[in-house]
């Protein structure tokens, strides 16, 4: 991968991680994801937030005093 802005570009290196922006297979990955963290908030008392692309599994627990 490299980065290209206007006529200077970056040196390329591999990417090792992630999917890069603008992929077409960047909407059905997170879509897994998704489904997949869906799955784990339904197995567990746990509730799934989300918005846009941040979500979180959260979980309540009570204090022993």
């Amino acid at each position: 991968m490299k980065v290209l802005i206007e006529q200077s570009s970056s040196d390329t290196e591999p990417l090792r991680f992630g999917v890069p922006q603008g992929s077409c297979a960047g909407p059905v990955i997170f879509t897994l994801y998704l489904s997949a963290l869906n799955k784990v908030a339904q197995k567990n008392p746990a509730d799934l937030y989300g918005y846009a692309d941040d979500h979180k599994i959260a979980r309540s627990v009570s204090m022993i005093l």
